[in-house]
C-alpha cells in the first residue's frame, strides 16, 4: 500500500494506557470503507502495551503514523498531532472509543463547508453497540452559519470534523485545563468558521467507563476550576476577534454556565464554599457583560449570581427528585 501523501482526512489520537481498548478502536479505523485518511497516534508516555499496540499498526498498514513522547498531557498530545496532520479534515478520535466504519464521504458535500457537525451515540462499557440502520442526510444548503448553529449545540467534539487550512490552522488546544479543553477549542472553532453543516449520520461511538477521566467521582471541582478557566479564555478570544454575541453564542455561553452549577450541586457544600463560588462566578459574568457580552438571561443563572447557595440547593433537591 502506498502512503498518502496529501489524505483527505487526519484522525488524531491520543493514547495513554488504554491497551484493553486501543484495538477495537484501531480496527474500526482500519474497516472503514473509506480509504483516504491517516491515522497520527500520539502515545503520551503510556506506562502499559499501547505503545507496541500502535507500532504494531502502524507496521501493517502506514497510513497509521506514530509519535511516541513523554506524557505532556491529552492538549499537548492533540496539539502534536495538529501539527503533524496533513489532511483536509481533522479528526478528533479517543483511544477508548470506536468510529462508525461504514461512515460514508461525500466530497462533493464536504468541499462547499468547513466544519461538519455529525451525530454521536453513547455506549456503555462490556455493553454491545445498538447500531442503527442509518440514511445519510445533511441541513438545508441555505442555512446561515447562525442558523445552524443556534439548531445545533455540540457537546462532543469527536462528532465534528474541522477544516485544517481553515480554522484549525489558527486555534490549538490550551495547556494546563483537565477537563474542558476540547469544549474550549470547538467553541473558538465554531466562532472563526464561515460555513458549517450538519449531516445527520452518526459517526462516533463514545464509550461510557468507570474510571474515564469525565466519570471520575473526584472530577466535579476540578470540572468547575477548569470551566472558569475556559470561559476567561473564550472572552479574551471574542475580544481579540471583536465577535458580535450572536444568539447562537450566548446559547453555548449559557450552557457552559450552567454546567458550573451543576458540577457544584454535586461538589460543593455550605455556604462557605458556595460564597466562594458565587464570588468567581460574577467576576467572570461582570467580565462579560463589561466586554458586550451579558451571560445571565436565564432564572437559574440570575439566580446563582445573586445567591449561589440558594441556587445549588434547588439544584440537590431537583437531582433527588428526578
Amino acid at each position: 500500500m502506498n502512503e498518502l501523501k496529501t489524505p483527505y482526512v487526519s484522525i488524531i489520537v491520543p493514547v495513554y494506557n488504554v491497551e484493553t481498548y486501543l484495538c477495537t478502536c484501531l480496527d474500526s479505523i482500519v474497516d472503514w470503507i473509506f480509504t483516504d485518511w491517516e491515522a497520527i497516534l500520539i502515545d503520551d508516555g503510556s506506562k502499559d502495551k499501547s505503545g507496541a499496540i500502535c507500532d504494531e499498526y502502524a507496521a501493517r498498514d502506514p497510513r497509521f503514523k506514530v509519535i511516541h513522547q513523554t506524557n505532556a498531557g491529552v492538549s499537548a498530545a492533540r496539539n502534536v498531532g495538529l501539527d503533524r496532520a496533513k489532511g483536509v479534515w481533522i479528526w478528533f478520535v479517543d483511544s477508548d472509543d470506536l468510529i462508525d466504519s461504514g461512515l460514508p464521504v461525500d466530497r462533493t458535500l464536504l468541499d462547499k463547508y468547513d466544519l461538519v457537525i455529525y451525530n454521536l451515540q453513547m455506549f456503555a462499557d462490556g455493553e454491545e453497540i445498538q447500531r442503527k440502520l442509518q440514511k445519510y442526510s445533511h441541513s438545508e444548503i441555505g442555512d446561515t452559519k447562525e442558523i445552524l448553529l443556534k439548531n445545533n449545540i455540540s457537546s462532543y467534539h469527536q462528532s465534528l470534523w474541522y477544516h485544517r487550512d481553515g480554522c484549525a490552522a489558527q486555534i490549538r488546544f490550551t495547556h494546563g485545563i483537565r477537563l474542558g479543553e476540547d469544549g474550549e477549542f470547538m467553541r473558538k472553532y465554531e466562532i472563526l468558521c464561515k460555513k458549517p453543516v450538519r449531516v445527520n449520520y452518526c459517526n462516533y461511538y463514545y464509550r461510557i467507563r468507570q474510571g474515564s477521566a469525565t466519570q471520575s467521582p473526584h472530577t466535579h471541582q476540578a470540572l468547575i476550576e477548569d470551566t472558569l478557566k475556559v470561559l476567561c479564555n473564550l472572552l479574551l478570544f471574542m475580544v481579540e476577534h471583536k465577535v458580535a454575541y450572536q444568539p447562537w453564542l450566548a446559547l453555548r455561553m449559557e450552557r457552559t454556565l450552567r454546567s458550573i452549577l451543576n458540577s457544584a450541586s454535586l461538589s460543593v457544600n455550605g455556604y462557605s464554599e458556595a460564597t466562594i463560588l458565587q464570588k468567581e462566578y460574577r467576576t467572570i459574568v461582570n467580565a462579560y457583560k463589561k466586554a458586550g457580552y451579558p451571560l445571565c438571561n436565564k432564572w437559574l443563572l440570575k439566580l446563582a449570581y445573586q445567591n449561589m447557595f440558594l441556587c445549588l440547593q434547588l439544584l440537590k433537591v431537583k437531582k433527588k427528585l428526578l
